[in-house]
């Protein structure tokens, strides 16, 4: 329809107007860097539902959503509970990227500048900035795993590698860290490319994942028979030492809830090049819960393959490649690699990015900040932080959580439940004093403490679970599901802080169905402003 077609409101018409206009160039000024938080034009809004779902398969079916399933055999869940669980955790999330997604694709503006309506100018940088680190620390564990594959692959063909000599004791040897770099060399000529030409990569990426999951599955399911498997994983259960419970049940749909909980809260990042919300809502439904319990069962099968042919404990994709025939380990090598290369670029290395020149326009480019991320993630250690699947689930996954969950809890009750919808883009490009999301000097304290008793909540079961303290077994039990507590208590925390001390919210100068790109056309061509100010006033 006409409507739908234009969607243009007096907002983003007046945005046009106060805004320069901003050209594709390679000048590394402070104008041109603040044109990655300025809103995305319809022109350039190219991704449809297809190129969504794409993105969600190549993230899915890789490395993390292998060692989701896998992991949690660790944690004291049946094969088939822990199947359960992943898919339980799968269908939560894809309801909470959504509905965070709705705003991206509605205004066209990244998580930076999204999360000032929330937490405020000062505060959007603090929660952006710990998002980042969060994305990083992924960008780490998907390096090392990508890298690993390499190495394995390599070793397969050329046993020497395993003997190279050692650095940082028995985590690391000298052959791996070259690989590392030589990874992270890869990714940074990708930031080099421009992440917005990926979307054409991950067509062809997704299906390549797809064979090869299915190849995988293929290989454990003619290597032993499906008794066997089962009573592997069985075994595997027992000698985990964790109990069969519902409790670590819903640890385990905690856990994946915190696996994609930085995606829940930054996809603002990716959704804005999104044609429509039609194209989110149902990329997103088709690419994330059916692939990723695919590849989760994939992984608890391959795991249970590995125990019997090895006796050890498999969860990650590297470490079936010792198992495979020499070209076969390179050829997945290969593959998984550019699986973690489309999932970092997306999802882990655009969020950090954004956030390093949310900090500081003047300094940060974006390619600056996505350089940043990627030194960053070999400072992180991968070699030590991921060294067992207990970690990564305990530790790590639940650990982060904590913050994440009473994140997108914030978030999420005032876009939808105090804003009904409603942004001003006008001001939420307004960083000083006077603006609408101000607030306290930067900062939104209704979001502030609405972020600080949750965590108050989890902390102690988090020490504890690091060996701290000796933490009672309430704050073990609610640690088991922080990201639960953490999102519904922040939500009602900071719905209860708004009815106690109501904010100054524009009224809706427009209907709610008037625009689905609202601010698209800040930065467009002033040639352009004359007819769409014209159109628009026909709509209106």
């Amino acid at each position: 329809s006409t409507q739908s077609t234009w969607g243009i409101s007096a907002v983003s018409l007046r945005m046009a107007e106060l805004a320069p206009s901003l050209k594709d160039s390679e000048d590394e000024g402070p104008l041109n860097n603040m044109e990655s938080l300025a809103p995305i034009p319809l022109e350039e809004r190219t991704w449809s539902a297809a190129t969504y779902a794409a993105m969600w398969v190549a993230i899915v079916v890789g490395p993390s959503g292998f060692s989701n399933g896998s992991g949690l055999l660790s944690v004291g869940l049946t094969w088939w509970g822990a199947i359960l669980a992943v898919f339980s955790g799968a269908i939560l999330t894809l309801i909470l990227l959504i509905l965070n997604a709705w705003a991206g694709v509605r205004y066209g503006i990244p998580f930076p500048v999204y999360a000032r309506a929330s937490f405020g100018t000062t505060g959007a940088q603090a929660a952006a900035l710990s998002r980042g680190l969060i994305a990083i620390m992924w960008l780490s564990f998907n390096v090392w795993l990508g890298s690993q594959g390499i190495y394995f692959a390599l070793s397969n063909l050329w046993p020497s590698l395993l003997n190279s000599p050692r650095i940082f004791q028995d985590d690391l040897n000298l052959a791996q860290l070259v690989l590392v770099v030589f990874f992270l060399v890869a990714h940074v000529l990708a930031v080099r490319i421009g992440v917005r030409y990926f979307d054409k990569m991950m067509r062809v990426v997704a299906p390549l994942l797809a064979l090869g999951a299915g190849a995988v599955l293929v290989w454990a399911l003619t290597s032993e028979s499906l008794g066997d498997i089962v009573s592997a994983l069985n075994s595997q259960t027992q000698h985990s030492g964790a109990a069969v419970s519902v409790e670590n049940w819903f640890l385990g749909v905690t856990s994946i809830l915190s696996t994609w909980s930085t995606m829940v809260m930054n996809i603002a990042d990716v959704s804005r090049y999104c044609t429509n919300q039609r194209a989110q809502v149902l990329g997103q439904t088709v690419g994330l819960p059916l692939p990723f319990v695919g590849i989760a069962a994939v992984g608890i099968i391959a795991a249970g393959v590995a125990q019997i042919r090895s006796g050890q404990e498999v969860w990650t994709i590297p470490g079936l490649f010792p198992l495979w025939n020499s070209v076969v380990a390179v050829i997945a090598a290969i593959v998984l690699a550019v699986s973690v290369l489309s999932v970092n670029l997306i999802a882990n290395i655009v969020s950090p990015a954004n956030d390093f020149v949310n900090l500081n326009p003047d300094k940060f480019t974006f390619r600056g900040g996505a350089y940043v991320s990627l030194l960053l993630s070999l400072l992180v250690c991968p070699w030590f932080l991921f060294s067992s699947a207990i970690a990564y689930v305990m530790k790590f996954l639940n650990g982060y959580g904590i913050v994440t969950g009473a994140m997108a809890g914030v978030m999420l009750a005032d876009f939808w439940l105090v804003r009904e919808q409603h942004l001003d883009p006008e001001q939420l490009m307004v960083t000083s004093a006077g603006g609408a999301y101000y607030y306290t000097r930067g900062w939104n304290m209704r979001a502030v403490v609405a972020l600080l008793l949750p965590c108050a909540l989890c902390l102690p079961g988090w020490l504890g679970v690091l060996g701290v303290v000796d933490a009672h077994v309430v704050f073990v039990v609610i640690y088991k599901v922080s990201y639960f507590v953490s999102f519904f208590v922040s939500a009602a925390v900071y719905l209860v802080a708004c009815r106690l001390y109501p904010m100054d919210i524009p009224k809706q100068a427009y209907s709610k169905t008037e625009i689905a790109q609202v601010a698209s056309y800040a930065f467009t061509d002033p040639d352009l402003r004359a007819p769409l100010r014209d159109r628009a006033q026909q709509f209106l």
